[in-house]
């Protein structure tokens, strides 16, 4: 498995073509929109405020851990990933709560919105 690091971005705007053994891996960075396409593994966000995410493909799973204001919205209707970590963390999940239900959601000291 491949892990691409993207660290210490601020106010920017980046696109993700990704590959099915990537681990994607987002340390400090603050105020960004990041569009991740294709399939890829892993996604792990860790210590980041005010990030939305893109998601066009399924994704193995997301970790989500001291981050504030992490927005995520799929490009498609079908449920994007199987679980969601959250630890102290606050999550946004844009659009119909029904495309989320199917996603086990752990969390720990964390908040969960649907909007």
């Amino acid at each position: 498995m491949k892990v691409i690091f993207i660290k210490n971005v601020n106010n920017e705007e980046i696109n993700c073509n990704l590959e099915l053994h990537d681990a994607l891996h987002i340390k400090d960075t603050n105020n960004s929109y990041l569009f991740l396409h294709n399939k890829f593994n892993k996604l792990v966000i860790d210590k980041s405020n005010e990030i939305y995410i893109e998601i066009d493909k399924i994704i193995t799973s997301i970790e989500i851990n001291n981050c504030n204001n992490v927005f995520i919205k799929a490009k498609f209707n079908v449920p994007f990933v199987p679980c969601i970590e959250l630890f102290k963390s606050s999550l946004y999940l844009v659009g119909d709560i029904e495309l989320y239900k199917p996603i086990l959601i752990v969390a720990e000291s964390s908040s969960l919105y649907n909007i």
